[in-house]
């Protein structure tokens, strides 16, 4: 398994996998709130 640097270190897949996490939640909260995804039907942008 010498092809996955991050599996030398103790905690590094941890780390990235939260880094991923935190990345993919920071995206949803910025479209939802920008009105890009799961839209309300009724939701006027005017």
């Amino acid at each position: 398994i010498d092809g996955i640097p991050l599996l030398h270190y103790r905690y590094g897949y941890d780390i990235v996998v939260g880094f991923m996490w935190l990345v993919a939640l920071t995206m949803i909260w910025y479209f939802r709130r920008r009105g890009w995804m799961f839209q309300r039907e009724n939701h006027d942008h005017s």
